[in-house]
């Protein structure tokens, strides 16, 4: 998106328009059908009927979370959003991450 501003001399007023530059679109749209051939359309589909948003990946929202990101113990994704991570850091609080511990919910 590029932003720009118009002026109208007439009333003096300034109006912010945001104009979606073609090539971005593009650039979205094949990153959109990447990350649906990787995960495959994939859904968590919760059998009590709970609102499961808490368990889920904060990264892709759709599986549940699955690992312990040590230093920080945050427990935020599933592995395979945390494999995905393009640098070791934790996605919540940017730590770094030293360890994952795989997560049993029983």
């Amino acid at each position: 998106t590029v932003p720009f501003a118009l002026a109208s001399p007439s009333a003096g007023a300034v109006t912010r328009v945001s104009v979606e530059s073609p090539l971005r679109a593009q650039e979205q749209e094949e990153q959109r059908r990447e990350f649906e051939a990787l995960w495959g359309g994939r859904d968590m589909a919760t059998e009590s009927g709970e609102d499961a948003s808490e368990d889920t990946c904060i990264i892709c929202l759709t599986q549940p979370r699955e690992c312990v990101l040590l230093c920080c113990g945050h427990v935020c994704c599933c592995f395979g959003c945390y494999e995905a991570l393009p640098s070791h850091t934790c996605p919540i609080c940017r730590s770094p991450i030293d360890r994952v511990v795989p997560l049993y919910q029983a």
